[in-house]
């Protein structure tokens, strides 16, 4: 499962390196400008609500330090340092908790959804241009 979402990552990471410059910026910045953009923010709402319009729940994960980073479907900057979080949690041991197993599947599948969605309609954007 770890390395399942840690391969998202690289292709979510990479993607935003391609999109948003090879250069010095910190991939933290370009995952953020993800975050930004519409089809990852209605990818992301569709995700996280029910049929009846509902949001479906509001995770919450921590650091080291103890920062909280919280997926809000409402905010994508937040959402998306959550998610990273996960994956920044999984990649550095020691860091784990007693439902990760549970939580590295909701994120994973979740995640998984989003970008398919938000890659999708981003190819198909650049083939209506």
């Amino acid at each position: 499962m770890q390395m399942g979402y840690q391969l998202l990552w690289t292709i979510i990471e990479r993607y935003a390196s391609l999109k948003y410059h090879l250069g010095k910026d910190k991939i933290t910045e370009k995952i953020r400008k993800v975050a930004n953009e519409p089809v990852f923010l209605s990818a992301l709402k569709r995700v996280h609500t029910r049929e009846d319009g509902t949001q479906k729940y509001c995770r919450v994960v921590f650091d080291t330090g103890g920062n909280k980073y919280s997926l809000e479907p409402d905010n994508p900057k937040k959402s998306i340092e959550y998610y990273y979080q996960i994956r920044s949690n999984s990649v550095h041991r020691g860091k784990g908790a007693y439902d990760d197993l549970e939580l590295l599947r909701e994120s994973l599948g979740d995640l998984l959804k989003i970008f398919k969605e938000t890659f999708n309609r981003r190819q198909m954007s650049l083939n209506t241009s």
